[in-house]
């Protein structure tokens, strides 16, 4: 493709549409964005976006600019990128997937697609950041409709609701810290999370086509099970949650062999719990030690008291190292008349806190389509090997 031995525009622009499905290493979200960026532009440079006289609805050439309008929504929400495709400068009608025809695969995966596009600004920098998709959001069944074809088989239903759960994951625009978690859209992401776990894990175990939206959205169902253990206040709420992360790390890690960005989450997935153990192994020294505290979520530091807007914002500055200090637990705050070895629990449990805002934010972050995925470079996954270590 670089050469420039493919003469024909049509089919490097279907090349590099496939192209983008590929990613490889830390950079290879990018890469593949890339890809499409080159088939997007090409695609537009041959007007494929426009409507003509001569043109006839729903020809090869529509067909493939709106596989290449999906896969625009798919990529911008993956690496948390701006959208290349605005639908104010295209000039076809979009496909009629509400037609009493039987649904092709792809007339599924369009409608998802455009139910995505809708999520997306929520995200947008004028929108409201504490705003979802709280009332009449479509469930699988209204999409899928009571007729389509033989093609749309039981692993290929699983890999659409997986997409599909994935957008209603997203669709929940505001963060643990500040929603509230009887909302529509926060009900409907815990649920989307549980079956994007149960289609992957057990349905449809193997059978899954190669196509990045997995990972992904195992990913997203991964981060939701975090916050959910960072903010239980029950403790079968906070067993079943973390029973649920450790169950996404080892599905990603076995994704890990194919997908860079899996082993990435999974690792980040593990070194959440080892600080999370670690943080509840030291409340129950605290514990024997004769310091008082209710067993609740509050023994454990959570997002809910640990963020605030002015150090998420150092976040972003510090390149994901924080060092905000403010919050410690009541378990081991320090008494009258440190002594040496009180002041040094004092900083490692500050040091352990610091690790557990990073990765609040980290998981916070993944879940915001406004910020991209930038943490799986490497560097930061040499941090976390310091950390381990």
């Amino acid at each position: 493709m670089d050469a420039g031995l493919e003469s024909d525009r049509i089919a490097r622009i279907r090349t590099l549409a496939l192209m983008s499905l590929h990613c490889e290493g830390y950079d290879g979200a990018e890469a593949a964005s890339m890809h499409l960026c080159r088939a997007i532009h090409q695609a537009q440079t041959a007007g494929l976006h426009l409507d003509r006289p001569d043109r006839v609805q729903g020809d090869s050439l529509s067909r493939l600019f709106w596989c290449l309008w999906t896969l625009d929504k798919m990529h911008a929400s993956i690496g948390g990128r701006s959208v290349l495709l605005a639908d104010r400068d295209i000039g076809l009608r979009k496909p009629n997937v509400k037609t009493s025809d039987p649904k092709s695969t792809f007339d599924v995966w369009f409608a998802i697609s455009d139910l995505l596009s809708t999520v997306i600004s929520f995200y947008r920098p004028s929108a409201d950041p504490t705003v979802g998709w709280e009332t009449n959001f479509p469930s699988f069944e209204e999409i899928m409709g009571d007729n389509f074809g033989e093609e749309l088989d039981f692993t290929m239903l699983g890999f659409l609701e997986v997409y599909y759960h994935a957008v209603a994951i997203l669709s929940c625009r505001s963060r643990m810290h500040d929603r509230p978690q009887n909302s529509n859209s926060s009900i409907r992401q815990g649920l989307a999370a549980v079956r994007i776990h149960s289609i992957i894990a057990t349905e449809c175990a193997q059978d899954l086509p190669p196509l990045p939206i997995i990972p992904y959205a195992l990913s997203l169902s991964m981060s939701v099970s975090y916050q959910q253990f960072r903010s239980s206040r029950l403790i079968t709420h906070f067993n079943r949650a973390k029973a649920s992360l450790e169950a996404c790390c080892s599905l990603l890690e076995g994704m890990g062999i194919y997908w860079y960005s899996a082993e990435a989450m999974a690792r980040l997935g593990r070194r959440a719990l080892r600080e999370l153990d670690g943080a509840k192994s030291r409340w129950h020294r605290s514990q024997g030690q004769g310091v008082r505290q209710p067993m609740d979520s509050e023994s454990i530091p959570s997002a809910s008291n640990a963020l605030t807007p002015a150090s998420t914002t150092q976040l972003a500055a510090d390149n994901y190292s924080p060092r905000v200090s403010g919050y410690v637990p009541a378990a081991v705050a320090p008494q009258e008349g440190p002594t040496d070895s009180s002041r040094e629990s004092q900083r490692a449990e500050e040091s352990r806190q610091d690790a557990l805002e990073d990765i609040d934010v980290l998981f916070g972050d993944f879940l915001d389509l406004s910020l991209p995925t930038n943490f799986w470079d490497p560097v930061f996954l040499a941090e976390e090997d310091q950390t381990s270590t």
